[in-house]
C-alpha cells in the first residue's frame, strides 16, 4: 500500500510539473498580445484563428513579465530535479519489479494447465504494464511540453519588442531546448521509448526461460 502510494506520487507531481509548464508556454505565448488564441491551435490547424493585436504599451512591462517567466521555468526545474534526486532509485526498484512481475506472469501462465488458474494470470498481466506506462508517460509528457516553451516564445511578440525583452527571450529558448528529462536511478531515462523498450524486455526473459526449459 505504501509502494503505491509513492507510485501515485511521482506520477502525481510529473503530472502537476507538466500542468505548470502547460499554464508557462500559455503565458509566454501572450506576452506582448492583447488578444491572442491558443498558440497550439495554430500548430495544429496551420493558420492563425484570428489575428494578433500588438500592445502598444511600455516594454518594460512585457520585459518584467518575461523575467517572472524565467524564473517561473527555473523554479519549474528545480521541482523536477528535486524530485527525480528524492525517487530515481525507487522508480528504478519499481519498475525493475514491474518487468519481472510481468516476465514471471507470463511465464506462470504458459505452465498452469487449469485454465481457471491461468485466467488469474491473465487477468494480474495488466496490473504491471499499466505501472511501467503510467511512470513512462508522465516522465514523456513533460519532455515534450518542455520542448512546447521554445515555441510559445516564437510565439510572442518578439520582432517588435526591445532588445532586453529579446535577449531575456533568448536565455529561456535555449534553456528549453535542453530536454527535461526523468531518469530512474540517473541511469535510464523514463519515455515512451523506455516502456516499449521495458515490455521487450519482460518479453525477452520470458523466452529466455523457456528455452531453459
Amino acid at each position: 500500500m505504501v509502494v503505491d502510494g509513492l507510485d501515485c506520487l511521482f506520477v502525481a507531481s510529473v503530472v502537476h510539473a507538466e500542468a505548470l509548464l502547460k499554464v508557462l508556454s500559455e503565458r509566454i505565448a501572450s506576452l506582448g498580445h492583447s488578444h491572442y488564441t491558443d498558440f497550439r491551435l495554430q500548430q495544429f490547424s496551420g493558420r492563425e484563428q484570428e489575428p494578433r493585436k500588438r500592445n502598444v504599451g511600455d516594454n518594460s512591462n512585457i520585459t518584467a513579465e518575461l523575467r517572472m517567466c524565467v524564473i517561473h521555468h527555473q523554479q519549474i526545474i528545480e521541482f523536477l530535479q528535486s524530485l527525480e534526486k528524492a525517487m530515481n532509485i525507487m522508480v528504478l526498484i519499481q519498475l525493475s519489479f514491474a518487468m519481472f512481475n510481468l516476465c514471471m506472469a507470463l511465464y506462470q501462465q504458459t505452465k498452469i494447465p487449469n485454465f481457471t488458474s491461468a485466467l488469474k494470470y491473465v487477468i494480474y498481466l495488466p496490473f504491471p504494464t499499466m505501472k511501467i506506462f503510467f511512470y513512462c508517460w508522465a516522465a514523456h509528457n513533460v519532455k515534450e511540453q518542455g520542448e512546447e516553451i521554445s515555441l510559445a516564445a516564437y510565439s510572442c511578440a518578439w520582432p517588435d519588442a526591445s532588445q532586453e525583452f529579446q535577449k531575456s527571450l533568448a536565455i529561456i529558448t535555449c534553456r528549453a531546448q535542453r530536454p527535461l528529462l526523468m531518469t530512474a536511478g540517473r541511469i535510464y531515462p523514463i519515455n515512451k521509448d523506455a516502456f516499449v523498450s521495458l515490455l521487450k524486455g519482460s518479453y525477452s526473459y520470458y523466452t529466455l526461460l523457456r528455452q531453459f526449459e
